[in-house]
C-alpha cells in the first residue's frame, strides 16, 4: 500500500524549474513509476522527497515499515549508509568557515602521532584530498565492523588501524570510507567533540533534524520507527569509522539537509554555512579532464539531459540516493530497503523524474579528427581495493578489458563477461557512451596510457589502472586452479592408485624410510592447505558473531595457517630434484610430487601477493 504525505508550502518566488513542477503530478508520477516497476524491482518500503529552493514540497511514503504502519517521511528511520559523507563534509566546511583550518591544510597537522599519514609520493595529503576522495589512501573494510557493546573511540580507531597511503594525493580518484571517516575524526581533533556530538550540535539541531543520530544504535525510543528491523542483542554491529557511514535518518530530516543545501545554508529553521561556503562546496574541484563532470567537497558531479547534477548514494540494506540540481533550485532524496540487486531502482526513477522534469537539452559536439583507439587495448583494473589484506583478492575479478571495434569505438567489457558498453570518441582520450557514461584515459610523463576515470550521469566516479598480461586475474585464477588440482591430485592418489592395485592385483610397492616420509609429508601438506579453509568457515559460523565480524576474524586466522603451512612445504621442492635423480617410487608418483611441490612454488608468491598469507 502506498501512502503520501503532501507538503506544499506557499512561496513568494520559486526557481523557473520549481514552477512548473506540481506536487499532486509529481506525487502520482512517483506513485506510478513503483506501481508500474518489474517484480524484481518493486519497491515494498521506502519514501521519496523533493525540495524546491526553501520548501519541501513532495514528502512520499511508500509502503509499511516493519512495525505495519505506514512509511511516515517524518518518522521514519531509514540508514543513509555513504549519505553519511555529506554531513562529514558539511563539518569540514563549518571548520574553514570559521577560520578553524583551510581545506588546503595538511590533514597531519590535525591529527595526532598516532593517526598520522606517512610521507611520500611526493607530497602531503590535504583535507581538500580527503573530501574529493583524491587522498591515496588503502581502504580495507576489515576490522571496521564490531559489535555494539565493542565500540571504541575514533582516536583508538585510527591508533590501531593507521591509514596507509599506497597512491600520490590528486592524481586518481577511488571512493574511500576512511578518507571520510578520517576528516570526521579531524573534527573531533580540532573541536574536542566526538563526531557523533558535534554534527547533532552543529548541523542536526540547526536545521530541525531531531529524528538523525551517527549514535550505534540509535536512542532506544527510536527502534519502533526503525523502517526494517533492527539487529537486537548479540546481533547489534557498529561501523567504527562511523563518520563515513553509520548516520541514521528520516526521509524529512534529509529534505531538511537539502533544502540548506539550495538556499545557501540555512533553512527557516536556523543556519549552517554561509551561501559563500556552499558555493565552494559545490563547486568543481577535482576532475581527470577539465571537460567531464567533477568531484566537489563530498558531493560528486554529474551530467543528467544537459544539467549540472551533484548527487551522492548510500547502499546498506537501505539504499538511497541524494540528488541536487544547483543549477535549477532544486533537489531530491529517495532511499528504500531492499537487496543489493534492486539499486537499479534508483537511478531508473531518477532518469525518469529527468526525463519527466528536464528534457534532454541537445548539445552539438564539434566534429574532431577521430584519434587512433588501438593504444587503449588493453586490461584495466579497478583501483579501489585494499592493498594490505586479504580483501586484496576481489581486485582479481575487477577488471574491464578495453578493445577497439574501429570507427573511433572501444567496446568495454566489465567484470564477469557483462554486457559490453560502447564508448564514442568525443575528444583526445575521451569517449562517452549513449547512457551517460564517459571514460577519460590517463597517461603518464611518457605518452603511455596507464588507466582511466569513469565518470557522468549518476555513478560514483572511478578510477582504473592498466594492467600488463601477468596480472591479469584470469591467469591467476587459473594457477590457483592448477594448484587445487594439484594438491586434490596428490589426496585422491593413494586410494586411486591402492584400487588399481587391488583390481590387477599387484603388490604393495616397498618404499624406504625415506621415501613413505617425503611422500606422507606431501600429502600432509595439501591435506592441510585444502581443509584450512573450511577450517576457517567453521571457525567463523561456531563464532556466533555476526558474519561483518566473524569473517575478518576467520580469515586472519587462514592466513597465518597457510603461511606456516607453505613455508613448511616448501621444502618439497628439493626433494623433487632429488626424487628425479635417485628415482625414487614410481614415474607416476614423482610426478604427482612434482605437481604438489610445483604447487606450493606457485602458490605462495600468489598467495602473498594477494594478501592471503600476511
Amino acid at each position: 500500500m502506498i501512502q503520501h504525505l503532501l507538503l506544499a508550502i506557499a512561496a513568494s518566488q520559486q526557481s523557473p524549474a520549481c514552477a512548473r513542477v506540481d506536487s499532486t503530478s509529481l506525487s502520482s508520477f512517483v506513485t506510478q513509476f513503483i506501481a508500474q516497476a518489474p517484480p524484481a524491482e518493486r519497491v515494498q518500503r521506502g519514501a521519496f522527497v523533493l525540495v524546491c529552493g526553501e520548501r519541501i514540497v513532495v514528502a512520499l511514503g511508500i509502503g509499511t515499515a516493519r512495525n505495519g504502519a505506514p512509511v511516515n517521511p517524518e518518522r521514519t528511520l531509514f540508514r543513509a549508509a555513504s549519505n553519511s559523507k555529506l554531513i562529514t563534509a558539511t563539518a569540514a566546511m563549518q571548520l574553514a568557515a570559521s577560520g578553524r583550518w583551510k581545506l588546503t591544510d595538511e590533514v597531519n597537522a590535525y591529527l595526532p602521532p598516532a593517526a598520522k599519514l606517512a610521507n611520500g609520493f611526493g607530497r602531503q595529503v590535504t583535507i581538500a584530498d580527503l573530501l574529493t576522495h583524491t587522498a591515496g589512501l588503502d581502504d580495507k573494510f576489515a576490522g571496521s565492523i564490531v559489535q555494539t557493546s565493542q565500540q571504541i573511540p575514533l582516536a583508538e580507531f585510527f591508533a590501531r588501524n593507521r591509514p596507509v597511503r599506497v597512491r600520490p594525493a590528486g592524481v586518481e580518484v577511488s571512493y574511500s570510507n576512511i578518507g571520510i571517516a578520517l576528516t570526521g575524526y579531524a573534527v573531533e581533533v580540532a573541536t574536542k567533540e566526538s563526531f557523533a556530538d558535534y554534527a547533532a550540535t552543529h548541523i542536526f539541531a540547526p536545521l530541525g533534524m531531531t529524528h538523525s543520530t551517527f549514535a550505534q544504535p540509535p536512542p532506544t525510543a527510536w527502534r519502533d520507527d526503525a523502517a526494517s528491523a533492527p539487529a537486537k542483542g548479540a546481533r547489534d554491529i557498529a561501523f567504527l569509522p562511523y563518520p563515513a557511514a553509520s548516520l541514521v535518518t528520516t526521509p524529512m530530516d534529509m529534505g531538511r539537509f537539502i533544502t540548506a543545501h539550495l538556499s545557501g545554508g540555512a533553512t527557516h529553521a536556523g543556519r549552517i554555512l554561509s551561501a559563500s561556503s556552499i558555493r565552494e562546496m559545490h563547486a568543481s574541484h577535482w576532475r581527470v579532464r577539465s571537460s567531464v563532470p567533477a568531484v566537489a567537497y563530498g558531493f560528486f558531479e554529474g551530467e543528467l539531459n544537459g544539467h549540472r547534477v551533484l548527487f551522492h548514494t548510500g547502499d546498506s540494506g537501505d539504499h538511497s540516493v541524494v540528488f541536487l540540481l544547483p543549477d535549477d533550485d532544486m533537489g531530491l532524496y529517495f532511499v528504500f530497503s531492499a537487496s543489493d540487486e534492486q539499486t537499479v531502482v534508483r537511478e531508473k526513477l531518477v532518469r525518469a523524474f529527468m526525463d519527466r522534469y528536464f528534457p534532454r537539452i541537445k548539445r552539438v559536439i564539434a566534429p574532431s579528427d577521430l584519434q587512433s583507439t588501438h593504444e587503449f587495448d588493453g586490461i584495466y583494473r579497478g583501483a579501489a581495493y585494499s592493498r594490505t589484506n586479504y580483501e586484496k583478492l576481489k581486485a582479481m575479478f575487477y577488471q574491464l578489458f578495453v578493445r577497439d571495434v574501429g570507427g573511433g569505438v572501444i567496446e568495454v567489457t566489465p567484470p564477469g563477461g557483462g554486457t559490453p558498453v560502447h564508448l564514442t570518441n568525443r575528444a583526445p582520450d575521451v569517449f562517452v557512451g549513449d547512457s551517460g557514461e564517459i571514460v577519460v584515459f590517463r597517461r603518464d610523463a611518457h605518452h603511455t596510457v596507464t588507466g582511466f576515470t569513469l565518470t557522468g550521469s549518476i555513478w560514483d566516479p572511478q578510477s582504473f589502472d592498466r594492467i600488463g598480461a601477468l596480472q591479469d586475474g584470469r591467469l591467476h585464477v587459473a594457477a590457483f586452479g592448477f594448484v587445487a588440482l594439484t594438491f586434490l591430485a596428490r589426496i585422491v592418489f593413494t586410494p586411486v592408485a591402492a584400487a588399481v592395485r587391488r583390481i590387477r592385483r599387484r603388490p604393495k610397492p616397498q618404499y624406504s624410510v625415506r621415501e613413505r616420509r617425503w611422500w606422507n609429508w606431501s600429502g600432509a601438506i595439501c591435506a592441510m592447505v585444502l581443509v584450512t579453509p573450511i577450517v576457517g568457515i567453521g571457525v567463523a559460523f561456531l563464532s556466533f558473531r555476526p558474519g561483518p565480524v566473524a569473517i575478518p576474524r576467520a580469515a586472519s586466522f587462514v592466513g597465518v595457517w597457510l603461511t606456516l603451512v607453505m613455508i613448511a612445504g616448501l621444502t618439497l621442492v628439493p626433494v623433487t630434484l632429488v626424487a628425479w635423480r635417485r628415482h625414487y617410487w614410481s614415474t607416476p608418483r614423482r610426478t604427482v610430487f612434482t605437481g604438489v611441490a610445483l604447487g606450493v612454488a606457485i602458490g605462495s608468491p600468489l598467495l602473498a601477493f594477494w594478501r592471503v598469507i600476511p
